[in-house]
């Protein structure tokens, strides 16, 4: 896989050669379970239930107004500055329409294979297959990573206009100076709005980091794959999920508790949030 990071995206040939002499270090175990993988990837029902998942994780977005509101409440009952405006809502949504360009050709890239091959190793731990079964298995794995792609996109743009109206109503701006300290932000955008823009849509399509406990179980899958991966087919998506539910529901404070103190200990945005 380092190999595979020193090869630009558009050179196919390149990385394939490097895939094809990866995986004659597999052994017929890494093939049965590669192909049991793309097997069950290729179905219509995962297909669905990928796409559907990712359109819910939109709903990320939709609750920006609510903490917009809590964090009026907080302002007030406080004396403390506003850390999340309404405004935000808006600017995201036209940024999520000013990503749609750029989301299409990220969701063709990845179907015509033109994303970064490594990108492969989340979805199986690596490249066993070869010939016609693994063109079968990687193209599966291209399309599930598609959607993948094109909703992430979307996200990303969302948080990173929000992020950028944000940080021009904490600066005290409005009407045209915030319309043109927004632009300009967009136009160069700090590192900061960045990395919490990529986080934002990570987090949306369920691909975040795991934690310490089920990185230890996710670990054993690779270890012991004829015992743990059909019992653990797939995992980080469904542990994202149940992770997204919980944090974002009643149970969060209690399933959540050292996030949920650092969030209210922060302040500002992250308080509201919690």
């Amino acid at each position: 896989w380092d190999a595979l990071r020193e090869i630009p995206p558009s050179d196919i040939k390149s990385a394939e050669r490097v895939l094809k002499a990866a995986s004659e270090k597999f052994g017929w175990t890494d093939k049965v379970i590669e192909w049991i993988t793309a097997a069950k990837l290729s179905s219509p029902t995962t297909v669905f239930r990928n796409i559907s998942g990712n359109t819910l994780g939109l709903l990320s977005a939709a609750k920006r107004p609510i903490e917009a509101g809590v964090d009026l409440f907080r302002a007030a009952s406080t004396g403390k500055p506003r850390a999340i405006f309404f405004g935000e809502t808006w600017e995201g949504a036209a940024g999520a329409i000013r990503g749609l360009p750029a989301a299409s050709r990220n969701f063709l890239d990845a179907i015509m294979g033109r994303r970064p091959l490594q990108r492969l190793q989340e979805v199986v731990g690596g490249p066993a297959l070869t010939g016609l079964p693994g063109k079968f298995a990687r193209t599966v794995f291209k399309g599930v990573l598609a959607p993948d792609d094109f909703f992430k996109t979307i996200l990303f743009e969302f948080e990173r206009h929000a992020l950028a109206f944000r940080q021009a109503a904490r600066e005290g701006l409005k009407g045209s100076p915030r319309a043109a300290r927004v632009e300009a932000l967009l136009k160069d955008t700090p590192d900061e709005i960045t990395k919490a823009a990529m986080g934002f849509s990570r987090e949306g399509t369920y691909q975040s980091r795991l934690g310490e406990f089920a990185r230890a179980i996710d670990k054993l899958r690779h270890r012991f794959p004829l015992v743990m991966k059909p019992i653990f087919l797939f995992f980080r998506t469904p542990v994202n999920i149940l992770k997204v539910g919980l944090k974002h529901s009643m149970a969060g404070p209690l399933t959540f508790p050292r996030e949920f103190i650092a969030r209210m200990a922060q302040g500002g945005a992250e308080a509201s949030k919690a």
